[in-house]
């Protein structure tokens, strides 16, 4: 089979969980075609989600060495990274994220997560607004961006009030 073909069976199984097999057969579309960006993704996908966050991680950086514009490979790089605590690089890789892929609202949203950890808040309220431009159903971004600009103190005006529009419009 062709390198295409096993990855498409990996990814088949990976969506099958069966994680053992799909690695097996991800390897081998790897091995038939070093250079197929979507293999390295889905190999990662895979070795993430069997908690073997060292070996995705690696996947990923070979998906970005074949495509540094994949739409999703940071993201998912930056959510292994955060899983063993190496929340710098995640914040690199989801601001690299955001350069390739604006319109992805995770990305802004685990961002804004971040700052609010950092007590930066009003970045964290202006992230979250950008993640509920992109995605205004996700009540949890309004939420967030609210109370991440309350304790930045951006809710009161002048007369100690507080203001009667949304904190995104």
């Amino acid at each position: 089979p062709s390198a295409a073909a096993l990855q498409k069976e990996g990814k088949a199984a990976y969506a099958r969980k069966e994680y053992p097999k799909a690695i097996e057969l991800l390897q081998k579309a790897i091995a038939a075609n070093p250079k197929l960006p979507e293999a390295h993704f889905d190999l990662g996908l895979v070795l993430r989600d069997s908690r073997k966050y060292e070996e995705a991680i690696a996947e990923y950086a070979k998906a970005i060495q074949a495509d540094p514009f994949h739409e999703r490979v940071y993201a998912e790089r930056a959510y292994a990274l955060f899983a063993i605590d190496r929340d710098d690089e995640a914040e690199k890789d989801l601001l690299k994220q955001i350069e390739v892929a604006p319109f992805k609202e995770w990305s802004y949203g685990r961002l804004a997560q971040l700052r609010a950890e950092q007590e930066r808040y009003l970045e964290a309220a202006e992230l979250f607004e950008k993640a509920l431009a992109i995605d205004g159903k996700d009540v949890n971004h309004c939420l967030e961006a609210g109370w991440h600009y309350a304790r930045a103190g951006r809710l009161r005006n002048r007369s100690g009030r507080m203001k009667r529009r949304a904190p995104w419009a």
